[in-house]
């Protein structure tokens, strides 16, 4: 597993610090990945006039192909981890 976040290396660093998480998060402070997978929301975050990243969550295969996804326009609202989990268990 990994996560991807427009936040800074830094920034991304204190997160996975503060959260405990076991799983590495990689910064796209340019919406590379972002835009590749079409998921720009513009001045998503009025309080610094920039872009951010719609939050999505993607289940890939070992041969690269998006099994399932989760999108949403709004950053309050959260894919529930028993979902993901099932659909995991439903992936070929």
């Amino acid at each position: 597993m990994v996560a991807i976040c427009a936040d800074s290396v830094e920034q991304n660093l204190h997160l996975a610090e503060q959260q405990n998480f076991d799983f590495p998060i990689l910064s796209d402070a340019h919406l590379v990945t972002t835009d590749a997978y079409g998921l720009r929301h513009k001045l998503g975050n009025p309080m610094e006039s920039r872009d951010i990243s719609r939050p999505a969550v993607f289940l890939i295969d070992s041969q690269g192909v998006i099994q399932w996804r989760y999108l949403t326009d709004n950053w309050r609202v959260r894919v529930r981890p028993e979902d993901v989990v099932r659909r995991l268990g439903e992936m070929p």
